[in-house]
Order: C-alpha cells, then sequence, then structure tokens
C-alpha cells in the first residue's frame, strides 16, 4: 500500500507512524468516504474501507465531522508540516512508557514465570479499545489475547461508565487468554475528568486454585476460579478503593493468597506507572 497518503487539505501523513499494524489503518477511514486512485478514477464506497487491500490507493479524503475523536483536522498540530516528526516522536515516547511498564511489571511481580521467564503481557488502548502500542517484550500469544480482552472489558463497562479509580479485571478464559491461570486487568487513565487512555497487563498467576500446577484438569471449571469482568477496585471521589467483595472471592479460593494478592497489585502498579508517564507526555 501507499504509505505517503493525504488527508485533507493535502497534509502528508505517514500512516505507518500512526499505526504499525495495517490491519487497524481502515480505523481512520470514515463509513461512506471518497477513494481518488493512481487511474484518476473516483468512485464512492459505503462501509469500511480496508486499505491494505487496494494497492491502487493514492488519496482518501474524508469529510469534516463533529466529534474530535474521528476528525483528524481537530488534531491540527499532528498534520502540520512538522506532523512526521511529531508523530514519530510520540510513537516512541508510546513504546518507551509501555516498556517500562512491563518492567515495573516484572520487578514487582510476585509470580516466578513472571519475574524470570517474562510470562507477561503490556499496552495502552485508547478509548474506544483499540491497542496503540505494545511493550516488546513478553509473548506473542498474551499480547493477542490481551487486545482481546480489553474490548470485550469495555463492552462490558463502556468507557464513559467508568470513573477515576477503577480497574477493571478478569480471566475469563473464553474472553481473554483461553485459561484461568492468565489475568488481565485494565487500569484506565484520566485527565480533566475524561478517560483518555487504558493500560492493560495479562501475567500468568501461579495459581488460582482448581486442579492446580499442571494440565490434569478436565474441564475449565477444574482448572480454578473463573472471574467474571469486574471492577477490582472502585473509584469514590477519585480515589481508589478495594472492591471488598472481589477481593474476598478471589483471594479465599487461592493456595497462596499473598502471592495472588502481590500480583495484582504488581499489575495495578505497572498501569499506573504508565498512567504517569503518559500523563506527563500530554502535559
Amino acid at each position: 500500500v501507499e504509505r505517503d497518503i493525504r488527508i485533507h487539505a493535502n497534509q502528508p501523513v505517514d500512516l505507518s507512524l500512526l499505526h504499525r499494524d495495517h490491519r487497524h489503518i481502515h480505523d481512520l477511514v470514515p463509513l461512506d468516504v471518497e477513494v481518488r486512485t493512481g487511474r484518476d478514477d473516483k468512485h464512492r464506497e459505503t462501509g469500511v474501507t480496508r486499505m491494505e487491500e487496494r494497492e491502487d490507493v493514492r488519496e482518501v479524503h474524508r469529510p469534516r465531522t463533529d466529534d474530535p475523536d474521528t476528525d483528524p483536522r481537530g488534531k491540527s498540530a499532528l498534520f502540520g508540516s512538522r506532523g512526521r516528526g511529531l508523530m514519530e516522536v510520540l510513537w516512541q515516547s508510546l513504546i518507551a512508557t509501555v516498556n517500562e511498564q512491563a518492567k515495573a511489571l516484572q520487578r514487582a511481580a510476585f509470580s516466578p514465570i513472571v519475574r524470570e521467564a517474562g510470562d507477561l503481557a503490556n499496552a495502552v488502548f485508547d478509548r474506544r479499545g483499540r491497542m496503540v502500542a505494545q511493550a516488546v517484550t513478553g509473548t506473542p500469544g498474551h499480547i493477542n489475547s490481551l487486545a482481546r480482552a480489553a474490548s470485550a472489558m469495555l463492552e462490558q463497562y463502556p468507557t464513559d461508565t467508568l470513573t477515576p479509580g477503577d480497574v477493571l479485571i478478569t480471566n475469563d478464559p473464553y474472553k481473554t487468554a483461553g485459561q484461568l491461570l492468565d489475568v488481565t486487568v485494565l487500569y484506565p487513565v484520566f485527565r480533566g475528568g475524561r478517560a483518555i487512555a487504558l493500560f492493560g497487563s495479562t501475567i500468568h498467576h501461579t495459581d488460582v486454585g482448581g486442579y492446580g500446577i499442571g494440565a490434569g484438569a478436565r474441564d475449565v471449571f477444574e482448572e480454578g476460579l473463573w472471574i467474571p469482568i469486574c471492577r477490582l477496585m472502585i473509584g469514590r471521589d477519585g480515589v481508589s478503593e478495594r472492591n471488598d467483595d472481589v477481593w474476598r472471592f478471589i483471594l479465599s479460593n487461592v493456595r497462596q493468597p499473598d502471592h495472588m494478592a502481590g500480583d495484582l497489585h504488581s499489575q495495578m502498579a505497572s498501569g499506573e506507572v504508565g498512567a504517569q508517564r503518559l500523563t506527563a507526555l500530554c502535559d
């Protein structure tokens, strides 16, 4: 695909800097767009235009919207004459942020498989649950399942319903990593009272009850405790407080509650590290 695509006012934008995964480039294009190809013919398409499937695309003209989240012209600083350099600086800053998030998690984790083997995944998501950047450490299986988990968690707890201090958790095997030992925590970041991003982590916990270590469980219910999507922490007046019922239910069903609690706190702490760095970047 031609990477130098012009959006609005003939301002060049290198979309590869916006998202390294070209499967998601179509998210930048609205449902009704006018596409100009290299053969100078025009046509209209209704529905999502998947640009990676159109090798002759040269220009995309996008109509103005009233939503600043979907109209790039509301972010003129990113598309000005210095847009490419600024985008690269922001991109590298986000990569550095999630890498620091992963390192903080690995250092604080109680689980040896996380601390020694790096069996984890960290990433930052936008308000719609789309992965923006991921840490270079971790496992492919975890990072892919984390991307799926974030979307599933925001379907049940939409971003606009979250308040400062909320933290979400789940290990639903059909919505995340496929096994109950892999627990996902989602940590929202707020600015001006509005959630602007979410930092997520998935790690392999040592024990979640059930059968124990090994592959002898005959079904998912023998494998251990199934944690549905819920609030691990609840924000009250900007202060994050434990959701006591959820904590008691989790820690009462594992063999090493101190280790389980320590790993959950390490996941939340890594989210806090990411939140601090992102806030500093915005400032």
